[in-house]
């Protein structure tokens, strides 16, 4: 009876171990896939213009990237002539981009924190922040305060389907991929759904 107690332990032991190192391949490799994304949407966002002419994407630095959950800032880097569009225009936004699995979960449901993040921002009257921002790599990094902030969720097909067009250097199919449309749609979305919560 003390052996097959022992066996069915160290059974236990080695199912538990497995489990462990399977979740760990799969942290892995979406955070593999996150990293690629994020510099498919870096790229693409000026070579593709999919945020339009007007705009230029930097990368944060790994400290912004972990600490303040910003991958990405647009920046308005021309002015448009237009008086109307001025007044439209930010002049920068920051992006955290996930990679998901399932529907991604609705900014005030429960579990999705990097939503709350921003909530809880909003509430606190102070944006987010990016403390080693640099317009230009000879630049000195400067704070950046009172961004507003997005989080892009994009479907792990898609993510697969931008990485393999990528990998094949095939640069005027993801200049107009139709995830593009699906990017702004968000940033669009959830602006309009921050601004009506802090005026509320």
């Amino acid at each position: 009876q003390e052996i097959i107690q022992r066996d069915l332990q160290e059974v236990e032991r080695a199912e538990l171990s497995f489990e462990n190192r399977k979740i760990q391949q799969e942290n892995e490799q979406v955070s593999k896939k996150g990293e690629l994304l994020e510099y498919i949407v870096f790229e693409q966002g000026e070579l593709g213009e999919w945020f339009g002419k007007f705009i230029q994407t930097i990368k944060t630095c790994k400290y912004d990237d972990i600490k303040n959950n910003i991958d990405l800032i647009l920046k308005l880097n021309e002015e448009p002539s237009n008086e109307e569009a001025k007044k439209k225009l930010a002049s920068y936004l920051g992006l955290a981009m996930d990679v998901t699995f399932e529907t991604p979960k609705g900014i005030f449901e429960e579990g999705g924190d990097k939503f709350k993040r921003i909530i809880d921002e909003i509430n606190n009257n102070s944006l987010a922040e990016v403390k080693y921002f640099k317009a230009d790599k000879d630049a000195p990094p400067e704070k950046l305060v009172g961004l507003p902030r997005v989080v892009l969720n994009i479907q792990d097909s898609t993510v697969d389907e931008l990485i393999e067009l990528w990998l094949n250097g095939d640069s005027e199919k993801l200049a107009s991929h139709w995830v593009q449309v699906h990017i702004i749609y968000q940033i669009s979305a959830q602006l309009s759904v921050y601004e009506e919560y802090a005026r509320k």
